[in-house]
């Protein structure tokens, strides 16, 4: 279903149901490309694309992953591209035509848990590890920019802000830690709540 956060309205609503013959279609999460008739929807290891005026009944599949189960997929506004992220590979798709355009395999050892993008220029994408770290790498080289370690529980989820080089990350333990995203990595504050019984 698809909503408008401003008066909470439903405005459509789409189902993806299992096509004769073919594998079924697991939602794990719907990704909203620029074009408000063209939505990524993914799934265990696909990607389909659902286009809302499209008169036809079959979901045409943009990408299949094979081996691994997508864990994220983030859509790149400014370069018309999309990433996914499996185990320990994050790969670059063409939002267009489907082609896999790269396949990052050397920013992680540990398993990645959260896949952010921040598509202002220069884009790049923040990764949460299984480990408790965090790298900060560029999309269109696939190269490490800078790493983060004040968590040792998984990552859990990372925000980034738009109009400051500030970033907050949580982990599974509960702390949560805001970082000036800077060389070298520093961190304005990190918490871990005391929870009361």
């Amino acid at each position: 279903k698809i909503f408008d956060i401003r008066t909470f309205q439903m405005l459509e609503s789409f189902s993806v149901r299992p096509q004769v013959g073919k594998d079924d279609i697991v939602v794990r999460s719907v990704v909203h490309t620029g074009n408000k008739n063209r939505q990524l929807v993914y799934g265990a290891k696909q990607i389909y694309v659902f286009e809302h005026e499209s008169k036809s009944s079959e979901i045409p599949r943009m990408a299949h992953i094979p081996n691994h189960t997508v864990l994220a997929c983030r859509y790149i506004r400014t370069e018309c591209m999309f990433l996914t992220a499996t185990a320990k590979e994050v790969r670059l798709w063409n939002a267009d035509s489907g082609a896999l355009e790269k396949t990052f395999t050397n920013l992680t050892t540990s398993l990645i848990t959260v896949l952010v993008v921040d598509d202002r220029k220069p884009c790049k994408m923040f990764l949460g590890h299984q480990c408790g770290t965090i790298t900060v790498a560029s999309i269109i080289a696939g190269k490490v920019l800078r790493s983060y370690s004040k968590h040792v529980d998984p990552i859990t989820s990372i925000t980034t802000s738009s109009k400051h080089e500030l970033f907050i990350s949580t982990s599974a333990g509960g702390r949560l830690c805001v970082w000036y995203d800077l060389v070298p990595p520093i961190a304005l504050r990190s918490v871990l709540p005391k929870v009361k019984n």
